[in-house]
């Protein structure tokens, strides 16, 4: 192959490649989110637990996943589990008993690429940690 030939074809790579770069863009860091906060109704003595969560933030979501088996012995339903610690249960329990002690996880996610959770990141339901 001739000298002239080749650097036709290294002229036209490298053309290429500008061009995609062009088409591409800048790829940027996605945002970090430092702190979440969600909402859940709180406990009531005599009623249902509720397994609807709202997430009060930009970047995020509740993960609405529903489960019998994730992890294995827990089950989320929309994203939400309820522990009542007292008698050693979770969503099973029918109505909130007085005197019993209750805990709630609930499953959030980034809405997209743009957004990451920092390593540090704080969390609160219904404004406490």
């Amino acid at each position: 192959m001739n000298t002239e030939r080749r650097n036709w074809k290294a002229l036209g790579f490298s053309l290429m490649l500008l061009l995609l770069l062009a088409l591409c863009g800048t790829v940027q860091a996605a945002t970090e989110i430092s702190s979440i906060a969600v909402t859940v109704k709180a406990p009531s003595i005599g009623q249902a637990p509720t397994f609807t969560a709202s997430a009060g933030g930009t970047g995020y979501a509740v993960y609405e996943y529903t489960s019998d088996s994730f992890p294995a012995a827990m089950t989320y339903k929309n994203g939400v589990y309820w522990w009542d610690k007292t008698d050693d249960i979770d969503n099973s329990f029918e109505k909130y008993e007085a005197g019993h002690v209750y805990f709630v996880r609930i499953l959030v996610k980034t809405t997209s690429n743009d957004y990451t959770f920092s390593s540090d990141c704080t969390a609160t339901i219904n404004g406490k940690d």
